[in-house]
C-alpha cells in the first residue's frame, strides 16, 4: 500500500510525456553526431537525480533493477561465472540459443585471468555484462572491486544451485539467465545525487520509455520526492535534458510548519501537568465569609499622644540612663591626681 502510495505521488509530480520528448531529442541529437563521425558507437542513457537533502547514512549497496528491455548494447558480450564445471554449463549455455554471445568462466578461472588491476580494467573493456553466480556472492568485491564500479559493470548475481548444492534445470538456468542480462545495477550509496543507467539510444522510444518508468519506480524508493529538486536524461559523456525542475527551498516551509505545531502541543502538555500538579483550593461562599468577619471583635483605633506626653517621650529618649557595666568617666568626676595636682598648686 505504501509503495503503491509513493508511486501515485510520484506519476503525479513526473509528467512523463515530458519524459518521452526528451528521450526523442536525445535520440535524434546522437543519430546526427554519429553521422558527421567516423565511428559511431551506441551510447547509454542516464537517469540524474538531485537531491536538496542527502539521505540517510547506510552502507553502499547493489540493487538489481530488473527492466522490461535489455539496456546492453547489440554487440556487447556476457560472462557468465558459475562456482565450478565450467564445461558443463558451456554446453548447456550452447542450448539455450541466447541472443547474445555468453563466455563461461569458473569462478577460479576468472580469479587468475582477471586477478590484477589492470587484467580487470580489460575485462572490463572486453565484456558488457556480468553473471556470477550465487554461491560466489560473498566473494564478490574481492573478485571485481572499483575498476568495475567505475566502468558501470558490476555484476548481477542469478541462482545456479539450488538445495543441497544440485544444479537447478536448463529451463529455470535459462530464465535466470535472460532475467539477469535484462537487469541494470543501480549503486545506493548516501548522497544527494542518484544515477542508473537505463538504455541506450539506439532503442526505441517506446522501450527506453518502459525502461524508464521501471527504473523511477525503484529510485523512487530511495527518497522522499518532496526533496527532488532536478530529474533529468543524460547521454554517456554528452549533453543533459531536464524533465522535473521544483524551487529549492519549498520542503523547509513543510518541516518550519512541523515544528511550529510540535512546539505548541509541548507547551500545552507542560500547562497540562502543571495544572494536575498544583493542589486544587475550594473559595470559600461570599455571605460565609462576611458572617465570620462580622463576628470577629474590632480593635480600638489608637489616640493621639499630647503634646506633654510627646515632650516627655523625647526627653527621655535623649538622656538614657547609664548603665551599670559601663565604665567610661563622666566629665564632672575628678581623679586623685587631679585632686592632689590642684592642693600642691595651691601650697
Amino acid at each position: 500500500m505504501v509503495a503503491a502510495k509513493k508511486q501515485q505521488q510520484q506519476q503525479q509530480q513526473l509528467d512523463y510525456k515530458q519524459a518521452e520528448k526528451a528521450l526523442k531529442a536525445l535520440k535524434a541529437f546522437a543519430d546526427q553526431q554519429d553521422s558527421d563521425a567516423l565511428i559511431s558507437g551506441q551510447r547509454a542513457l542516464w537517469i540524474n537525480i538531485k537531491l536538496a537533502k542527502m539521505t540517510a547514512v547506510q552502507p553502499d549497496r547493489q540493487i538489481a533493477i530488473p527492466v522490461p528491455h535489455c539496456a546492453l548494447a547489440d554487440d556487447a558480450e556476457v560472462c557468465f561465472i558459475p562456482i565450478d564445471q565450467p564445461k558443463v554449463y558451456e554446453e548447456k549455455v550452447k542450448a539455450m540459443k541466447l541472443a547474445r554471445d555468453v563466455t563461461v568462466l569458473s569462478g577460479k578461472q576468472f580469479r587468475e585471468k582477471y586477478g590484477r588491476f589492470e587484467a580487470k580494467r580489460l575485462a572490463c573493456s572486453q565484456y558488457g555484462h556480468f553473471l556470477l553466480d550465487a554461491a560466489l556472492a560473498s566473494k564478490l568485491h574481492n573478485m571485481f572491486g572499483k575498476p568495475f564500479q567505475k566502468a558501470n559493470r558490476d555484476p548481477v548475481i542469478i541462482k545456479v544451485v539450488g538445495p543441497h548444492n544440485k544444479p537447478i534445470d536448463v529451463d529455470e538456468l535459462e530464465k535466470n539467465i535472460n532475467q539477469g542480462i535484462n537487469t541494470v545495477v543501480y549503486h545506493q550509496t548516501p548522497s544527494d545525487q542518484k544515477v542508473c543507467k537505463f538504455g541506450h539510444v539506439d532503442m526505441e522510444p517506446k522501450a527506453l520509455l518502459a525502461n524508464f518508468k521501471a527504473v523511477m519506480a525503484q529510485l523512487e524508493q530511495d527518497f522522499e520526492w518532496k526533496y527532488v529538486q532536478n530529474v533529468s536524461v543524460r547521454l554517456e559523456d554528452g549533453e543533459t535534458l531536464p524533465i522535473y525542475c521544483c524551487v529549492p527551498g519549498t520542503w523547509l516551509l513543510d518541516e518550519a510548519d512541523k515544528a511550529n505545531k510540535t512546539e505548541a502541543t509541548l507547551k500545552k502538555a507542560a500547562k497540562a501537568v502543571q495544572e494536575k500538579k498544583a493542589p486544587a483550593t475550594k473559595k470559600a461562599p461570599a455571605k460565609k465569609a462576611a458572617a465570620v468577619a462580622a463576628a470577629e471583635p474590632k480593635e480600638a483605633p489608637a489616640k493621639k499622644p499630647t503634646r506633654a506626653a510627646a515632650a516627655a517621650k523625647t526627653t527621655n529618649s535623649k538622656a538614657a540612663p547609664k548603665k551599670a557595666n559601663d565604665k567610661t568617666p563622666t566629665k564632672n568626676v575628678r581623679t586623685p591626681k587631679q585632686i592632689t595636682k590642684k592642693k600642691t598648686a595651691k601650697k
